[in-house]
């Protein structure tokens, strides 16, 4: 086998290397000496600190000393400042640099590490570097020492970011330039008025100021706000008549606030560039801002209920037409909102506004037949006719004012037949002088004698009364399903005596009885029909000339009753009637509760069961045991709750919820089942006044957050302004070293 052959030079060289190193172990010392002169000494030896170069270029020839106590200085808590900003990604503190690889050059990328801004001592102590501070928007190291006392190092003009040379950073930790700085910072912040106080107390009492001047700004923007009032004017100007709201009302309180007045006299009309929180983008903030305060508390208020209703409406404005309610959008089955919400949540069941639906039964009963259109429509006219003129508004002498009648509002109907039907006798007589008078302009005494022939039908005046007690019946019962502190059986309840109370109307009994009161009333005791000519229905070609001879021909009383009267009753009993079922197919899975007194225990458990196989997430199998010791409770009771509400608020107020868990589950679920949305109606009637005319082009953003100020205005008046303004301040600094 053939051995290699070495070379001598290669022997010679490694020879070379080793006496060399043994020199260099030699001169090093001792770690005994390492800290030998201390830092008294040092500077006794160099004189003043203050007439030392501070050139990290020109090293001293004497060694440079670091010391643990120099590492325990907290420069963030002497300068007040943030910190090291350790935190951040360094994403900024890339830096490209070139390497030879294999024979051709490479991009390399560096950042900075965290281990730079620790020092490892000579006996292993790490100490960390307080004084290096990374500049997040720059992406370098300062050294806060030498960046204050005027250091002419990279450390203090544009940073330190060679990180491919990490050791640099010793060099100026040990120079004496580096040690002056730290030196002179230190004796500062000994002192008895250092500049850190001063600054301290600067900076609080800038603090204060601008916090007392936020303050205001933040309750006049929830006073408008919560309102719905505008904001901004033609200018923004103090002093200018056409300011808007905003500065209208800071210059109310200037009159009355001597720290205001003060700041509007020194910032008012600032200009761009300049800081005085009274422009239109400081508002905008707080109005976002508060917006999203009042949302996150509905949203956290909605996740500890664990069963809610949400109440869906829509509502026109300035920029949109009109809108469509109850339609099928909303309660369709099968693209309809109704089926996208059971997509998410297949157990949600649609219920439909029930005084909505009241509303649509009288809406599509008042024109189901010629007669009904135009006993309203004489009931419009007349009201136009007067309120057209002021000369014959005043000519009409009348107990109680005529009314409108409304498209949306039901009652409006019933407020217009009321007074209609009490100042019968004056719009009567008023109509007549008006038609008679020879100085009205023809037209007018045309118009007034048409009315008056209207006036005097006997049809007009028997629906005048018939229409009156239906009507009234429907106002009320109307209003009763806006409140708050009903359910889904008042609903169901409400609806089936109002289909019995028409079923009676229908009577001929009652029939007869209206005609008595429309002849005492009416000076025309006869039917229109009696006078008109029996009109010849022509014979098509398959009839015969017997079927046509044979056809009955109402006239009169008949006529009036079977294709007016009872059409009318039919419409509202088929209309409630269908209506009431998407009522009865919710309380169907809970009206056992209703009968607890009257059914026997295998009923309850079946139904139990029933109820129980669809909320298998919300109740236990004991729920079926529990309704059979529930029941026999209701029982033992002299005065049992009746209705689902009193026994909710019985197992609350007696603390039987510990005995019942699931039945009171179970009635809180039936309970939380929204049966109206009047008083979503009612809240989203304010985006008419928000989004008036003047602010047609308002963003979606901004004017969702107002209508949300707006709509919950209980909820704005109660938000602090400690949280808005510190929110505020948040946003504000966002400006980095």
């Amino acid at each position: 086998m053939a051995l290699k052959r070495v070379k001598a030079s290669n022997c010679k060289e490694a020879k070379k290397k080793k006496e060399k190193l043994n020199e260099v172990i030699k001169k090093t010392n001792k770690i005994n000496t390492m800290f030998k002169l201390k830092r008294e000494e040092h500077i006794e030896n160099h004189g003043s600190l203050d007439n030392v170069d501070h050139n990290i270029n020109e090293p001293s020839s004497v060694e440079a000393v670091v010391t643990s106590e120099e590492h325990d200085i907290n420069y963030s808590e002497v300068l007040k400042i943030p910190g090291q900003n350790l935190d951040s990604s360094f994403s900024q503190s890339k830096r490209i640099y070139k390497s030879v690889h294999r024979g051709s050059f490479r991009n390399i990328n560096r950042y900075v590490n965290k281990s730079f801004f620790e020092t490892v001592l000579v006996n292993g102590k790490k100490c960390p570097r307080k004084y290096l501070v990374y500049s997040q928007s720059k992406g370098s190291v300062f050294c806060v020492p030498c960046y204050l006392f005027n250091n002419t190092s990279a450390f203090s003009k544009n940073g330190f970011s060679d990180w491919k040379r990490p050791k640099s950073i010793d060099k100026h930790e040990n120079s004496l330039s580096h040690k002056t700085c730290v030196v002179k910072m230190k004796n500062r912040s000994s002192e008895l008025n250092n500049f850190n106080e001063v600054l301290t107390f600067q900076l609080e009492t800038e603090k204060i100021y601008w916090k007392n001047v936020l303050t205001r700004v933040c309750a006049v923007v929830k006073l408008l706000s919560s309102r719905g009032l505008p904001f901004r004017g033609d200018n923004e100007n103090i002093g200018s008549l056409h300011n808007g709201n905003f500065l209208m009302c800071l210059e109310m309180i200037a009159e009355f606030d001597p720290f205001l007045a003060n700041h509007l006299s020194n910032y008012g009309n600032p200009g761009k560039g300049y800081t005085s929180y009274l422009s239109h983008s400081t508002y905008e903030q707080f109005i976002k801002l508060m917006a999203t305060k009042v949302q996150n508390q509905i949203v956290e208020e909605v996740i500890n209920a664990q069963y809610f209703s949400i109440v869906i409406d829509s509502t026109p404005d300035i920029a949109h037409g009109s809108i469509i309610r109850n339609a099928k959008n909303m309660s369709g089955i099968y693209s309809g909102l109704q089926a996208r919400i059971k997509e998410v949540s297949p157990l949600a069941d649609f219920v439909p506004c029930s005084a909505h639906s009241l509303n649509l039964v009288g809406s599509c009963a008042a024109s189901c037949c010629k007669e009904a259109n135009i006993f309203f429509n004489f009931i419009q006219s007349i009201y136009t006719f007067f309120s057209s003129s002021t000369h014959r508004w005043n000519l009409l002498k009348v107990k109680s004012t005529l009314k409108n009648l409304s498209e949306t509002r039901w009652s409006a109907r019933e407020d217009a037949r009321k007074a209609l039907n009490q100042n019968w006798d004056s719009v009567k007589q008023s109509l007549c002088d008006i038609s008679e008078n020879i100085n009205e302009k023809s037209i007018t005494q045309n118009e007034a004698r048409g009315l008056l022939i209207l006036m005097k039908r006997f049809e007009v005046t028997f629906m005048s009364l018939f229409w009156g007690d239906l009507l009234q019946r429907f106002n009320v019962v109307s209003k009763y399903l806006q409140s708050v502190n009903i359910d889904v059986c008042t609903v169901c309840d409400q609806y089936e005596a109002l289909i019995k109370y028409v079923v009676n109307l229908r009577s001929d009994e009652m029939f007869q009885h209206y005609e008595v009161l429309a002849m005492k009333k009416c000076s025309e005791n006869c039917y229109e029909t009696i006078y008109k000519r029996k009109k010849k229905r022509t014979k098509h070609h398959d009839e015969t000339a017997s079927i046509i001879e044979n056809e009955i021909n109402l006239t009169g009383s008949l006529e009036f009753k079977v294709n007016t009267y009872l059409v009318i009753c039919d419409s509202i009993i088929e209309e409630l009637t269908s209506r009431k079922l998407a009522y009865d197919n919710v309380i169907t899975k809970y009206s056992f509760f209703l009968r607890l007194t009257k059914i026997n225990p295998s009923e309850v458990r079946v139904s139990a069961e029933h109820l129980y196989s669809m909320y298998t997430k919300d109740l236990d199998v004991t729920f079926i045991n529990e309704c059979v010791h529930f029941q026999s409770y209701i029982q033992s009771m002299k005065n049992s709750p009746s209705t689902i509400i009193d026994m909710s608020s019985m197992l609350k107020i007696e603390g039987l919820e510990d005995i019942y868990p699931y039945v009171s589950i179970a009635l809180h679920m039936f309970l939380c089942t929204s049966c109206s949305n009047c008083t979503a109606e009612q809240s989203f009637s304010t985006l008419r006044r928000i989004k008036t005319y003047l602010r047609s082009t308002i963003s979606k953003e901004r004017l969702n957050s107002l209508a949300i100020l707006n709509i919950e205005s209980e909820i704005t008046k109660q938000i602090k302004y400690e949280d808005i303004i510190d929110h505020f301040a948040d946003i504000q600094s966002r400006k980095k070293l």
